[in-house]
């Protein structure tokens, strides 16, 4: 089951001009949603991302507006890069970098969402974690 359905994408794009860039075939809304989800989870992979994404077999376990709105953000620039159709390209275009920067905030720990973390081991852990642990290389000074 997909995350989101191309009707989903009527908050940020009108139907007409859907319909328009999609001419009947719906497998290309489909594909751009698909990327989009994909996309999505490059930078959640601290994340569990299938309670917030789900996959497919299972339906997200948790909803989320925001995600939903990043997810619905970078498909509809999916969407447009193909044709668009009557739509502000620039628009189109600063609301997938601002998306992609809230997803980047997100993944560097700079933007703390409450979502269920991946079950990991500690290691793995420290290694995702928002905190830089490093100190600097042992000095061997001989006199």
């Amino acid at each position: 089951m997909a995350y989101i359905t191309i009707q989903d994408l009527y908050t940020h794009i009108y139907p007409e001009l859907v319909d328009e860039i999609l001419r009947g075939d719906d497998a290309i809304g489909i594909q751009a949603i698909d990327a989009a989800v994909q996309e999505t989870k490059l930078y959640l992979s601290k994340y569990d991302v299938v309670a917030l994404l789900g996959n497919a077999d299972q339906v997200p376990t948790m909803q989320d507006a925001l995600l939903q709105h990043i997810v619905k953000t970078i498909a509809c620039w999916n969407l447009v890069q193909l044709a668009h159709a009557g739509l502000s390209f620039d628009a189109q275009m600063r609301q997938y970098e601002h998306a992609i920067r809230t997803l980047t905030q997100i993944k560097e720990g700079k933007l703390m969402p409450l979502w269920p973390c991946a079950t990991t081991t500690s290691e793995e852990l420290l290694d995702q974690s928002p905190i830089d642990w490093y100190s600097t290389p042992k000095r061997n000074n001989h006199f």
